[in-house]
């Protein structure tokens, strides 16, 4: 009897510790369009082969797919966009990854995509850190796209964000990976959240390789506007412009090639170094 009731009691133990290590996953399919047909929608439940993601749940995106956000209450915990995948946040529309109070990494594949695509289009991160991993891009494609990271929040950027858009909130945003604009005809990447924006130090000679921050085509614009608090980075210009418009800042800048740098109500002494061509930044 005192056996049974120990193969009972280890059978529960290990049905619940699987049951709280456990994360939920679906795959989006490709099966039901809009009422357009011109697009298969994120909140099709046909569109996923486990469900609609909820809060907390990671979606993959296989590659050639495209999982289309067209409403404000869309959710996951983090995203994984395979291959060729993409994610597109139409106009109006928000994506929000919440993590259930758990730090989540989103992956995105070299060749993948994650596009906001119109006015008022937003990535939101609402729940503790939020990493993004890969070479993929997440892309601003009209005025008025933006990432927003709530209060107390942080988000790991380790992917190239391009286009116009805004990073905004209150949140922190720590950059270990790198944010380059180089989208050309004039589109400008403003940073202005309330929280502390940091960078890792630059990891070898100046290019927009090693650098965290870069601007790197003509037309390009970084910008890291006065709402911008706790600026501490390392900066590479290759094309396009630099602006800082903020004093506190405590930057370092290294450029290369013809370049046009503005850089607003900071004085010199705040800067680490200001110079063309070497590698003057430690």
């Amino acid at each position: 009897m005192k056996y049974l009731k120990l193969t009972l009691t280890v059978a529960m133990a290990a049905f619940l510790i699987a049951g709280t290590t456990a994360l939920a996953s679906t795959t989006f399919q490709e099966v039901t369009k809009d009422a357009g047909n011109t697009y298969y929608p994120w909140n099709e439940a046909d569109n996923w082969n486990n469900g609609i993601p909820a809060a907390g749940d990671e979606a993959i995106i296989p590659t050639t797919k495209t999982a289309t956000v067209d409403s404000a209450g869309d959710i996951c915990g983090w995203v994984t966009i395979q291959g060729t995948g993409v994610v597109e946040v139409l106009a109006s529309s928000k994506l929000t990854f919440d993590g259930n109070n758990t730090v989540r990494t989103s992956s995105i594949a070299a060749s993948a995509w994650l596009y906001l695509r119109g006015s008022g289009s937003v990535l939101a991160i609402i729940d503790d850190s939020h990493t993004f991993n890969g070479s993929g891009s997440i892309d601003g494609q009209h005025d008025g796209a933006k990432i927003t990271v709530t209060d107390g929040e942080t988000l790991t950027n380790q992917v190239m964000i391009s286009g116009n858009m805004t990073i905004e909130g209150d949140g922190n945003f720590t950059n270990q990976g790198k944010v380059l604009a180089n989208n050309g005809g004039n589109k400008t990447l403003e940073i202005k959240v309330g929280g502390t924006i940091l960078d890792s130090a630059n990891t070898g000679a100046v290019s927009s390789t090693n650098y965290r921050w870069a601007v790197n085509t003509s037309g390009a614009r970084l910008l890291f506007s006065e709402s911008a608090t706790g600026l501490l980075g390392h900066f590479y210009a290759g094309a396009g412009t630099l602006e800082v418009n903020k004093a506190s800042a405590a930057i370092s800048v290294c450029t290369e090639g013809e370049l046009l740098i503005l850089i607003a109500r900071i004085i010199a002494a705040l800067l680490d170094c200001f110079c063309a061509g070497g590698a003057c930044c430690p």
